[in-house]
Order: structure tokens, then C-alpha cells, then sequence
């Protein structure tokens, strides 16, 4: 399929400080959508738990989790952000893309709007 980006902005819940606009990797195959630590900070995201995650190089660490206000393809919601390493590459993960009722298509690399199953 090849890699593609989107942009998004991101905030805290409250908003209480500016809105960042973040260029994310998509990446169906990250369970979870990934923010480098200066960017979550710089939105005032605030981590409410930790999870434990397996990177793309099998190493098993734990990360914070932190609720954040995402704008993407028109649309306004919430999801939640994995505070990933200072510096490292944003990932736009399916836990956010399904909450976006959105997916990937390959053919024009891009984000398309989804009718998503509840059965």
C-alpha cells in the first residue's frame, strides 16, 4: 500500500492551551494513535493512566495514555494518545481511525469516510 500523512490538530480536552497541528504517519498497524512527548506537552495533554505496548522492534515499554481533542478530516472528538519518545515520528493509530469512522484507501492514499458495523 506505501506510507502516507495526514494532518491533524490536536488539543487537551479543556483547551486550555493552544491547539498543535501535528503531521501524522497513518499506521493501521499501530493499535494506538502516537504523540511525541514535546507535542503532547506543548497541547497540555495530561496522562490519566500507562499502558503496556509492543514496539514495531518487539521491545515491550510502557507509555502514558492522556485523553486528547483531535480535529482530522472535518471532524471534531476525542481519543487517546500514547506519549510516545521526544522527537519520534507521530502515528495515527485504528483505535483513532475507527473512532473517526474513517479507513484507509490504499489506491489514492488517503482517509475515507466509513459506515461502521455494530453487529
Amino acid at each position: 500500500m506505501g506510507q502516507f500523512t495526514v494532518k491533524a490538530r490536536i488539543a487537551a480536552p479543556d483547551q486550555a492551551r493552544e491547539p498543535q497541528d501535528v503531521e501524522f504517519l497513518v499506521d493501521t498497524g499501530a493499535a494506538f494513535t502516537w504523540l511525541p512527548e514535546e507535542i503532547a506537552e506543548a497541547a497540555g495533554l495530561l496522562p490519566h493512566d500507562r499502558c503496556l505496548v509492543r514496539l514495531a522492534d518487539s521491545r515491550q515499554v510502557e507509555k502514558a495514555l492522556a485523553w486528547a481533542r483531535m480535529t482530522l478530516e472535518g471532524r471534531t472528538d476525542q481519543t487517546f494518545c500514547l506519549i510516545g519518545d521526544r522527537h519520534s515520528q507521530p502515528l495515527l493509530g485504528a483505535f483513532t481511525l475507527e473512532g473517526f469512522r474513517l479507513s484507509v484507501d490504499p489506491t489514492n492514499r488517503g482517509l475515507v469516510p466509513i459506515i461502521p458495523f455494530v453487529v
